[in-house]
C-alpha cells in the first residue's frame, strides 16, 4: 500500500518538494516529489514535512487522504521574508568593521561571491553545493555575498573553515548523501584555525549528541579562548534536556531555539507547532514586540545561555526564491552576528587580550538579552536584541 501525495502551491501551481517521512514521530527519510509534485508514500508513513523548492511555507501533513492527499503551500510573501530581521534588530544593517566572525561548516561553491571573506578548504576537489548549510548560515551573518540582502551584518569581516565530509573518505562509507555531512573530526581542526587566525567570535551550527564528551573538542574551545576567541555553537535539534557537544561545555555559549508566533500563515508547518505549544502553555511574550513560543525541537538545559529563532527562518536560496528553514544552526549565527554589532566600536574589547577579551563578549552578551517569558531551561539568559531594534 502508498499513499498518494501532490504538492501544489495555493494557486493549484505544480510545486516540486522535499519531503521528509516520519513514523511515531521519528524520521525514516526524506523523499522528492517528480516534476509535477507528485510522490507515492509508503503506508507507513503517519507524518509528513513538505519543504517546497519554491518561494512557498513549509507544510506539516498529519492526515492522509485514501485516494490522494493534495498539499497545498501558502506563498512567503515579500513582507515576510524578514520577519527576524526585524524582530533582533528592527531591520536595520550595522557595520561591524572591526569584527572578526568565524564559521566551521559545510563548503559551498559560491564562496567568491563573499566580500571580505578568507574561506579555506582543507579537501577543495570535493563536491560542493551553493546552498550549503554552511552558506546558509553565512547568508545570516554576513550582508557581503553578491545577490543576497538577507545578512544581519555589514562590512563585517568572515573566516570560513571547510568542514565538509570527504566523500572519498572512510567515514562517509554507508553515507546515502555524504556531498552534505560535516566531518566532526575536521571541528577540532576548525576551532584552532580560526583562533590562530584572529577571530573575534565562532560560529558552530553543529554538535554531537554523545553524552561522553570529546577531550580533543574541549581542548580545541579552551585554546580558542586563551587566544580571545569566544565559540559559540548551537544546542541541537534532537528536543530532549541534552545539549549538544560543545554548546554543553563551560567555555561555550550554546545557542537554542525559539518560535515566533504569527509570523506563518494558518495551516503551515509553524503555525501548527504554534499550536502544539499553545496547547501545552509553553508561550511567553515581551510587551511591544511579540509572543514567542518554544521550538520542540530544540534541545534544551544545562548548557542552554540564549535563544534566538529557529523555526520559519525564510532566507533566499541560490535560485532566488525564498523558503524557511529550521534549526538552532540557524539561531546560533543570528547569535553571533547581534553580540558583534554590539561589540563594535568598544574601545575595552578592541584593546582586551585572551580571556579577558573573552569575558568582555560575554558580558556585552548578557546586557542585551532579555527574556521572553518562557522556563530558564528553554530560554537560558533569553533572546538577544539590540536596544535600537523595534517592531
Amino acid at each position: 500500500m502508498v499513499k498518494p501525495l501532490q504538492v501544489l502551491s495555493s494557486s493549484n501551481a505544480t510545486v516540486v518538494a522535499v519531503v521528509e517521512c516520519y513514523k511515531d514521530n521519528k524520521k525514516l527519510y526524506s523523499r522528492d516529489t517528480d516534476a509535477k509534485g507528485f510522490l507515492e508514500l509508503p503506508d507507513e508513513v503517519d507524518m509528513a514535512v513538505v519543504h517546497p523548492l519554491a518561494q512557498c511555507w513549509t507544510q506539516l501533513i498529519v492526515q492522509f487522504d485514501k485516494e490522494i492527499t493534495i498539499c497545498r503551500c501558502p506563498p512567503i510573501l515579500p513582507v515576510e521574508k524578514r520577519w527576524w530581521n526585524r524582530i533582533l534588530n528592527g531591520d536595520t544593517k550595522v557595520s561591524c568593521s572591526s569584527i572578526s566572525v568565524g564559521v566551521v561548516d559545510i563548503g559551498f561553491s559560491d564562496h567568491t561571491r563573499v566580500s571580505n571573506l578568507t574561506y579555506f578548504s582543507p579537501n577543495p576537489s570535493s563536491v560542493r553545493l551553493p546552498d550549503s548549510h554552511g552558506a546558509q548560515v553565512l547568508r545570516i551573518i554576513s550582508n557581503e555575498f553578491d545577490g543576497f540582502e538577507d545578512g544581519l551584518c555589514d562590512e563585517i569581516t568572515t573566516l570560513f573553515f571547510d568542514a565538509k565530509l570527504d566523500v572519498e573518505s572512510k567515514l562517509a562509507e554507508g553515507i546515502t548523501f555524504p556531498c552534505e555531512r560535516l566531518n566532526e573530526n575536521l571541528l577540532v581542526d576548525g576551532i584552532d584555525y580560526l583562533s590562530k587566525h584572529g577571530a573575534d567570535l565562532i560560529n558552530i551550527s553543529a554538535g554531537s549528541a554523545k553524552t561522553e564528551d570529546s577531550t580533543l573538542l574541549r581542548d580545541a574551545v579552551q585554546l580558542a579562548s586563551l587566544r580571545g576567541s569566544l565559540v559559540l555553537a548551537a544546542t541541537g535539534n534532537e528536543g530532549c534536556d541534552l545539549v549538544s557537544q560543545p554548546a554543553r561545555f563551560g567555555e561555550v555559549i550554546g545557542v537554542g531555539g525559539l518560535g515566533v508566533s504569527n509570523i506563518a500563515p494558518l495551516g503551515s508547518y509553524v503555525e501548527m507547532l504554534q499550536s502544539v505549544a499553545e496547547a501545552s502553555n509553553e508561550t511567553g511574550s515581551v510587551p511591544r514586540l511579540g509572543e514567542f513560543f518554544r521550538h520542540a525541537r530544540s534541545s534544551w538545559g544545562a548548557g542552554l545561555d540564549v535563544v534566538a529563532p529557529s523555526i520559519g527562518v525564510t532566507l533566499t536560496s541560490h535560485d532566488g526564491y525564498a523558503t524557511d528553514i529550521e534549526g538552532t544552526s540557524f539561531a546560533c549565527p543570528m547569535v553571533v552576528s547581534l553580540l558583534a554589532m554590539s561589540l563594535e566600536g568598544n574601545e575595552n574589547y578592541r584593546k582586551a587580550k585572551g580571556l579577558d577579551r573573552v569575558k568582555l563578549a560575554r558580558e556585552q552578551l548578557t546586557k542585551i538579552c532579555q527574556s521572553v517569558g518562557l522556563d530558564e531551561k528553554y530560554q537560558g539568559m533569553g533572546l538577544p536584541r539590540l536596544g535600537s531594534a523595534q517592531t
